[in-house]
């Protein structure tokens, strides 16, 4: 199943700092900071990451605490780890779901490129600086 994600960020590829919300917004501030005013550009929608599968992630959890009962509080044998129960696995689930239901990632991945044609995308939305240009 391809589930649509919400874009939160709109910007070019390899940007470090995301921040503009609007497409629009982020095509102005491309072509503010260059010197394009006709050709393509390639503008990239930006999503948060997925946060990880609830159980696949509590068998992690629940490796990770065992392990560190055994190893880092000296509880386990120095020849087998300690095994789970079903109380534990239980719990870990519970655990799982309650972090990721209100966890928000702040990584962003890119989940869609258009490319846009500069000197239309001018003329539609900053017309202004088309009659700049034949005033220069």
């Amino acid at each position: 199943m391809n589930e649509e994600r919400e874009i939160v960020f709109w910007d070019l590829d390899g940007v470090e700092n995301l921040s503009h919300r609007n497409q629009n917004d982020a095509i102005e501030s491309i072509l503010e900071c260059g010197d394009q005013c006709d050709g393509t550009l390639e503008i990239c929608g930006f999503a948060r990451m997925k946060t990880p599968d609830p159980e696949k992630w509590a068998h992690e959890l629940l490796d990770h605490a065992i392990e560190d009962l055994d190893c880092n509080y000296d509880l386990g044998s120095m020849d087998d780890t300690s095994d789970s129960t079903p109380e534990m696995m239980s719990a870990a689930r519970a655990f799982a779901k309650a972090i990721l239901k209100d966890y928000t990632p702040w990584r962003c991945e890119i989940v869609k490129q258009e490319t846009i044609d500069v000197a239309a995308w001018i003329i539609k939305n900053r017309p202004d600086w088309a009659e700049q240009e034949t005033e220069e």
